[in-house]
């Protein structure tokens, strides 16, 4: 069997190394599920949701017990 080129060896890796990172952080799955193309991903986040994904990182670590997210009408909290 015949060994892989060395930049399919490359890509493969720097694929499973995104695949890996979007496991481990909120921003590292959106910037992975951005190339979908899909209308959520036309704009990038904004900064209260880069906060907001932050916390829910440290309370999936329990690093805190607790969060209540109080936000305003029209912070695109459900999208």
């Amino acid at each position: 069997m015949a060994t892989p080129a060395p930049d399919i060896r490359q890509a493969a890796a720097i694929e499973l190394l995104r695949r890996k990172n979007a496991l481990e952080s909120l921003p590292a799955f959106r910037e992975y599920m951005a190339p979908s193309g899909h209308s959520d991903f036309l704009f990038p986040p904004s900064r209260h949701h880069l906060v907001i994904m932050s916390q829910l990182e440290r309370l999936a670590r329990r690093e805190i017990k607790r969060l209540l997210i109080l936000a305003p009408p029209g912070s695109a909290k459900s999208t």
